[in-house]
């Protein structure tokens, strides 16, 4: 397209639009780069035709990172985070979260050639890392244990609580009839 401006002294300035040496007819079809604009001064009564060049670059989109919402807490259970969706880009791993601690939701532009992270200037990096954190699971424990008789075989502890994937250790801790300290894996008889 090609602009015209007429000013009151009637000289005529035509714009127009260039990427290298191929004229730009439909401005809302740049994509990003860098182009020219032209500025024509067509010959008149008072003055001789002149033209300008100056460059002007088209931006990417920018893209802001979303952040995880939510807070987790280590269950047991496969966790995904809780994270917004956009038409500028794809949730590419977000699952199968499994362990307390630092976790990485992975987002990646859907057109990296158009839109870049809000956080790369550059647009170099197509995806990026959002981290979110699974806290550690507060343990709840209880444990039961039957009575028995000396010489008897020894009670079986149960051991209940929220433990999910947890391994324990049962001790026995006391004392002997015959007042010794007594501190074992192995339950006394």
């Amino acid at each position: 397209p090609s602009a015209k401006v007429t000013n009151i002294k009637g000289v005529t300035v035509t714009f127009s639009y260039w990427n290298g040496d191929v004229e730009i007819t439909d401005l809302a079809a740049l994509v990003p780069g860098t182009y020219t604009l032209r500025a024509t001064v067509a010959d008149c009564d008072n003055y001789n035709s002149a033209s300008a060049e100056t460059t002007f670059k088209v931006d990417k989109i920018s893209v802001s990172v979303p952040s995880v919402t939510g807070s987790y807490v280590y269950n047991g259970n496969p966790i995904t985070a809780e994270i917004a969706s956009s038409e500028y880009y794809d949730i590419t791993t977000n699952s199968g979260y499994v362990t307390a601690g630092e976790h990485n939701v992975v987002l990646t532009l859907k057109d990296s050639a158009l839109y870049r992270w809000a956080t790369d200037a550059e647009g170099t990096s197509n995806t990026v890392n959002v981290p979110f954190t699974i806290a550690k699971a507060q343990s709840s424990v209880s444990i039961t244990i039957g009575n028995w008789n000396f010489g008897s075989a020894a009670s079986v502890p149960t051991v209940n609580g929220a433990l999910y994937d947890a391994t324990y250790t049962i001790m026995y801790v006391g004392t002997t009839n015959a007042g010794v300290a007594y501190s074992s894996e192995t339950a006394p008889t």
